[in-house]
C-alpha cells in the first residue's frame, strides 16, 4: 500500500467532517464567502478521493486523472481565495468560472509536459499554487473592516497561506535539486511535508469556521447555529442602542412639550381672568345679555383648554408611581378629551360603552399612558386599514374581582406571527415604531397586580384588553 494513502484518507475524513459542520450550520442562510468555502472543501474532497484511488489502483494512473486532480486541487484554492475576497467586498461567480477555465488550460498545458519532461508538472503546479497561496494571502493582509482585520482567526488564515506560499516555494526549489519533493516519489521527508501542508490545511479549514463563530458578517448578520448566540446579542446591543437614542429624543419631546404647555397656561389664565372681568361688566347692564351667552361659550372652551393642557403636564410631569383609589371612568375621560381632536380630523367614529365605573388601586396617570398607547395603536391601524368602516370602541366592564378596560379597532389587525411578540421590549410591526409602547403598558399593567392581552377580532381588526384588580377590603 501506498505511504500516502493513510494520510489521505485522513484528510478526507477530516474535510468531510467538517464540510457537513459548515453546511448543517448554516443551510440556506449561507452567505457568499461560505458558499466558496464550501465549494473548496468539496473540491479537496473530490480530489483526495481520486489521489487514492489512483495510488490504490494503477489502473487509475491515467493523464486525464491527474489532470482532474490537478484542477480540483487548484479550483479548491481559487475557491478559497474568492471566499476570502468576498467576505467584505462584492465578487460575481462567473468571475470564479473564468478562473476556473483558466486553472483547466493550466492543467492541460502541465500534462502535455508530463512526457518530455516528467519534474516539469510538480514545478508549474507549484508555481501556480505559490501565486494563489500569495494572492490569497495579499487579500487577508489588505482587510479593511478593523473589527474583521483584529479578529484573531483572520490572522491564523494569514499566516496559515504565508506558510503554504513557502510549502509551494519549497517544491518550485526542489525542481532544481535532486530530491523532487512529490507524493509520486515518496520519502520521509516529503511524507513529513506533505503532512505538514496536510496539517495547515486543515487548521485553515478549523480558522474559517472559527471566524464564522466569532465575526457576524454586518451586511448579511448571519444567524446560524455557529454563530447565533453572538448575532442575537450584537441585535440586542443594537437595538439597546436605537432604543437609548430614542428614548433620549422622547425626553427631549417630553420637557419640550412640558415647557409649552405651561407657557401655553400663562395666557389661558390671563384670557379666562379677563374674560370673568368683561361678564361682570356687562352684566350690570340686561341689554347685554347676548353678549354674555358668548363669553359663556368662550369660558367654557377656555376651561376645556385649560384642563386638557393640565392633563397634558401631569402626564409629562409624571415620573413615579402613586397609587391612589381611582375611578376608571373619570380617568378615561380625561384621555378622551386630549384624544378626540385627533379622532375627528381622521373621521374616526368613537363609542364609549361604559356598563359601571369600577374602583381601583392604581396610578391615574400611568393608567393614562396605557390608554395614550392603545389609543395610539388603533389609530395607526385603522389609517392603513382599507375598512370603510372607521371605529374604535372603548369599553369599561367588571368581571369576578377585576375591572376590564377593552379597546377595539376597526383597522388591519395584528399579524398572528407577532401577536407572541407583541409586549416584548422593542418588537415592533410599524415602519417607524419604537417598540416601546406595548412594552411599556405591560410593565405598568404589572405594576398594578394586572395583565394585558391582545387578539384579531373574528369581523376584522384588533382588540386590547387590561384587566386590573378592584378594591378590597384589605386595600380600603
Amino acid at each position: 500500500m501506498h505511504s500516502f494513502i493513510p494520510l489521505l484518507v485522513l484528510y478526507a475524513l477530516i474535510t468531510l467532517a467538517s464540510a457537513c459542520t459548515f453546511y448543517l450550520s448554516f443551510r440556506k442562510h449561507v452567505d457568499i464567502s461560505g458558499r466558496y468555502f464550501l465549494t473548496a472543501e468539496l473540491a479537496t474532497l473530490a480530489m483526495l478521493m481520486l489521489l487514492i484511488l489512483s495510488y490504490s489502483m494503477a489502473s487509475m494512473n491515467q493523464p486525464s486523472m491527474l489532470w482532474l486532480a490537478n484542477v480540483l486541487a487548484l479550483a479548491a484554492d481559487m475557491a478559497i481565495l474568492f471566499s476570502m475576497y468576498s467576505l467584505e467586498r462584492t465578487v460575481k461567480f462567473r468571475q470564479y468560472l473564468l478562473a476556473l477555465v483558466f486553472i483547466m488550460a493550466y492543467c492541460l498545458v502541465i500534462e502535455l509536459l508530463r512526457t518530455p519532461d516528467p519534474k516539469s508538472p510538480v514545478l508549474i503546479y507549484s508555481i501556480g499554487t505559490f501565486v494563489i497561496a500569495c494572492w490569497t494571502g495579499f487579500i487577508s493582509f489588505s482587510i479593511k473592516d478593523p473589527e474583521l482585520r483584529n479578529n484573531p482567526f483572520i490572522k491564523c488564515i494569514k499566516w496559515t497561506q504565508v506558510a503554504i506560499a513557502a510549502f509551494a516555494l519549497l517544491r518550485v526549489a526542489s525542481y532544481f535539486s535532486s530530491d523532487l519533493i512529490t507524493p509520486r516519489q515518496p520519502s520521509n521527508l516529503t511524507t513529513i511535508l506533505f503532512a505538514t501542508y496536510s496539517a495547515l490545511a486543515i487548521f485553515r479549514y478549523i480558522s474559517y469556521q472559527s471566524l464564522r463563530i466569532s465575526w457576524v458578517n454586518p451586511k448579511v448578520m448571519d444567524i446560524n447555529p455557529l454563530n447565533r448566540n453572538l448575532a442575537l446579542t450584537i441585535m440586542e446591543k443594537d437595538n439597546l442602542l436605537r432604543g437609548l437614542i430614542s428614548s433620549n429624543r422622547v425626553l427631549g419631546i417630553s420637557a419640550l412639550s412640558n415647557s409649552l404647555a405651561h407657557q401655553i397656561s400663562q395666557p389661558l389664565t390671563a384670557i379666562s381672568l379677563q374674560a370673568e372681568t368683561l361678564k361682570r361688566e356687562l352684566s350690570k347692564d340686561e341689554a347685554n345679555k347676548p353678549h354674555l351667552l358668548v363669553l359663556d361659550k368662550i369660558s367654557n372652551q377656555l376651561n376645556k383648554l385649560s384642563q386638557l393642557v393640565k392633563n397634558l403636564r401631569k402626564l409629562f410631569n409624571s415620573r413615579n408611581y402613586h397609587f391612589n383609589e381611582v375611578e376608571l371612568q373619570p380617568v378615561c375621560d380625561e384621555i378622551l378629551e386630549i384624544i378626540k381632536p385627533s379622532l375627528k380630523s381622521k373621521k374616526i367614529r368613537f363609542v364609549k360603552q361604559f356598563t359601571s365605573n369600577p374602583r381601583v388601586l392604581a396610578d391615574s396617570i400611568q393608567l393614562q399612558q396605557v390608554l395614550i398607547n392603545l389609543f395610539n395603536n388603533a389609530i395607526d391601524a385603522i389609517e392603513h386599514s382599507t375598512s370603510a368602516v372607521k371605529e374604535i370602541r372603548l369599553t369599561i366592564a367588571t368581571e369576578d374581582q377585576w375591572a376590564v378596560v377593552s379597546v377595539e379597532d376597526s383597522g388591519c389587525g395584528i399579524d398572528e406571527h407577532a401577536l407572541p411578540h407583541l409586549f416584548e421590549l422593542y418588537k415592533t410591526t410599524k415602519k417607524d415604531g419604537l417598540g416601546i409602547g406595548l412594552w411599556l403598558s405591560k410593565t405598568i399593567l404589572e405594576k398594578h397586580q394586572g395583565t394585558i392581552h391582545a387578539a384579531n377580532r373574528p369581523e376584522g381588526g384588533a382588540v386590547f384588553t387590561f384587566r386590573i384588580p378592584l378594591i378590597s377590603p384589605a386595600d380600603e
